[in-house]
């Protein structure tokens, strides 16, 4: 209900309370002069009134009570967003990660849309899974270009394949240096990968040919 409809609620409300002590006056007035056929006349009107005071107190009950369902439609909604976070946060530290980030699905729940080439980070870059600042706000670069692979952070038990997420995007950075918490993985088959410094998850990027330093966008969040 809108301010304008409740004030014109309220205003009526009123209007009727004052109907009824004019009544209610007025009855009073016929029963010292003694008036039967004027006081039956005034007993019906005073009825009316009470009528329409009680219906005063229902309309009061039914604001309060919609007032109430908003609350509790408003705290609903806090608990399914708190449900939904703690269930993205879930996926991150869960052995399904994998598949998620194999199919692309896990960057679809971090960001929904990926920023213009060459556009810097306008929040700070930290990790999916402790939360340490891995870049500060505008020192990572976003750029696309011919795809790269990485491992999964999390690979499949009880087999020898490694399996690879395929990256159309990343945060880039040239210094070494620029970094907060990354640690560097010794070269495998000559690519060295970059992991969390402080909790050791990873891969999150890599150390490109051209030897840049870039992110997985699927392996970090912003913050």
């Amino acid at each position: 209900m809108n301010k304008n409809v409740l004030a014109e609620t309220v205003r009526e409300q009123l209007e009727q309370i004052d109907n009824t002590y004019t009544a209610l006056h007025t009855l009073i007035s016929s029963c010292e002069k003694g008036a039967s056929a004027e006081l039956t006349q005034k007993l019906k009107n005073f009825e009316q009134c009470l009528s329409d005071i009680h219906k005063i107190r229902l309309t009061l009950s039914d604001l309060k009570e919609t007032k109430q369902k908003q609350k509790d439609k408003i705290e609903d909604l806090r608990r399914q967003i708190s449900l939904k976070d703690e269930l993205i946060d879930s996926f991150a530290r869960s052995d399904i990660i994998g598949d998620f980030e194999s199919q692309g699905i896990f960057l679809l729940l971090k960001q929904n849309v990926c920023p213009s080439s060459d556009e810097r980070n306008n929040e700070m870059i930290i990790c999916c899974n402790c939360n340490s600042i891995i870049l500060r706000v505008g020192d990572g670069v976003w750029m696309e270009g011919n795809e790269k692979e990485i491992p999964l952070a999390r690979q499949a038990k009880g087999t020898d394949v490694t399996h690879t997420e395929t990256l159309q995007g990343w945060w880039t950075v040239k210094d070494m240096f620029t970094f907060e918490n990354v640690g560097f993985t010794n070269s495998v088959d000559g690519i060295r990968y970059l992991t969390c410094a402080d909790c050791d998850y990873g891969p999150i990027g890599r150390v490109t040919e051209e030897n840049l330093h870039i992110v997985a966008p699927s392996r970090v969040k912003m913050g």
